[in-house]
């Protein structure tokens, strides 16, 4: 079966045929084999003497991750700048997911956007998965986190659709930073003791109300949990207790700059998380 036959769509992974980048493309081999979709490896070159000389070497590499994986597959070369290269590819086919690789790009460590990889995290306007530890045989836990906004709305059905025989862990973190201001005003322990109260219930009440948006709910058990503290710190050190195999964060669709500043929760796991990332947009 050709892969313009499938009805699933198309696993896309972007490759710069380094041996680091074949961590992302047997994911998407996998990911594509489990949705019934078909794969395209994609590589973006320079030029077009490059391109023209990669394309051999792409489409072997097609011809044996496909035999291997049992998926249809398919490679496409492009020229140009290769983060505006891919992006322009996932505009023109059935894409529902890229997968890209972390490797010796060095983009993990510069301050601002930079690299191929982090560019396309950033702009695609499909899930986007960053490859960083190889993934079990059968995917087991796939932790989410929420903050109750619709785009987390997004990050859990995206979850549920590509992830469906995973466990789904979905975790809150919420403030409670308020208290210590108390505190420092000098506050009763009462009072201090009723607001911790109260924000708990309020937590509860947008648990059970993010709960009812889902629509369609993921047709699994959830585990649902709420702790307290910042958001980067509650996320990995869930990661750290319990690793999933892949971490997933709905991306706030700010402005460009927004979504640079490395203080957004989103920013700090991609730099600091050491799992596989889906990032939802």
């Amino acid at each position: 079966m050709g892969i313009s036959e499938t009805n699933h769509g198309i696993v896309v992974a972007a490759t710069d045929l380094s041996a680091a980048a074949t961590l992302a493309t047997e994911q998407a081999a996998r990911l594509a084999r489990d949705l019934g979709a078909g794969l395209c490896l994609l590589h973006v070159a320079d030029t077009p003497g490059e391109a023209a000389g990669a394309s051999t070497r792409l489409q072997e590499q097609a011809r044996q991750v496909g035999e291997k994986f049992g998926v249809p597959t398919r490679a496409e070369t492009r020229a140009g700048e290769p983060a505006a290269g891919i992006i322009h590819f996932l505009s023109e086919c059935p894409a529902r997911l890229v997968v890209v690789g972390e490797h010796a790009q060095g983009w993990l460590r510069e301050a601002f956007i930079g690299g191929t990889a982090l560019q396309v995290l950033h702009r695609a306007r499909i899930p986007v998965l960053l490859a960083r530890t190889p993934l079990p045989p059968a995917l087991r836990h796939v932790l989410v986190a929420a903050d109750f906004s619709d785009n987390a709305l997004r990050a859990v059905a995206v979850a549920g659709e590509l992830f469906p025989s995973a466990a789904l862990t979905i975790l809150h973190a919420y403030s409670l930073a308020a208290i210590d201001r108390m505190r420092l005003d000098g506050e009763s322990e009462e009072k201090m003791a009723a607001f911790r109260k109260q924000r708990e219930q309020t937590v509860e009440e947008s648990m059970v109300a993010f709960r009812k948006a889902l629509d369609p709910s993921p047709a699994r058990e959830i585990d649902w949990r709420a702790e307290s503290g910042h958001p980067v710190t509650v996320i990995l050190e869930e990661t750290q207790r319990n690793p999933p195999d892949i971490l997933v964060l709905g991306k706030h669709r700010g402005s460009a700059l927004e979504e640079r500043l490395l203080g957004s929760v989103t920013q700090n796991l991609l730099y600091r998380a050491g799992a596989s990332i889906l990032l939802v947009p």
